[in-house]
């Protein structure tokens, strides 16, 4: 015959994981798991975030623009961009002290846009007396500095971008809704 005490002195050696416990582990491998993450390497190239920071700093101008009611304009010149706000008498680097909206595409990687700006091309037809449908401006090495307005308005212009290095080929493209979109180019 099985005495009482036999059966309680076998169920207290059967333990689980307590709580406390299970928590300790979950703990351990969270902090486990950020440092992992944290010292991982970027799996962005440098022609990737070149084309996503221009991206960005493009909304900003555009909102920039549309909150303050001053124009903003981006230039774009050889191995670089910048943003300006206009002043009462000229043009300034935009949020001078705080961001500076203004870039040169890390080292080995080349940088053009494309500006197709109907209302350009309507004042430039206006003023020639030619009828002309849009104008397009093309920065390249070696090539005039190519800006354009963004307006509070909101008046369209597209912008198209392309970073290269070697065969990575990033675009930014600017509709005239106002969308920016960042793509792997072919």
């Amino acid at each position: 015959m099985r005495s009482k005490t036999s059966g309680i002195a076998m169920r207290s050696s059967m333990r689980g994981i307590t709580l406390i416990e299970m928590l300790v582990v979950m703990g351990i491998l969270s902090a486990v798991a950020f440092v992992a993450a944290a010292t991982a390497p970027n799996l962005q190239s440098d022609t990737e975030q070149a084309a996503r920071r221009f991206a960005l700093s493009l909304q900003m101008a555009e909102d920039a623009a549309a909150l303050t009611g001053r124009q903003m304009r981006l230039t774009a010149r050889e191995g670089g961009y910048a943003f300006e706000v206009r002043g009462s008498t000229n043009w300034a680097p935009a949020f001078a002290g705080r961001t500076e909206l203004s870039a040169n595409p890390p080292e080995g990687v080349t940088f053009a846009m494309t500006v197709d700006n109907p209302v350009l091309a309507n004042v430039r037809a206006l003023g020639d007396g030619l009828v002309t449908q849009r104008v397009t401006l093309t920065s390249a090495a070696g090539a005039a500095d190519v800006s354009t307005v963004i307006d509070p308005a909101g008046l369209p212009s597209e912008i198209t971008a392309l970073f290269t290095k070697d065969r990575d080929r990033w675009r930014v493209r600017r509709a005239k809704t106002g969308e920016v979109d960042v793509e792997r180019a072919q």
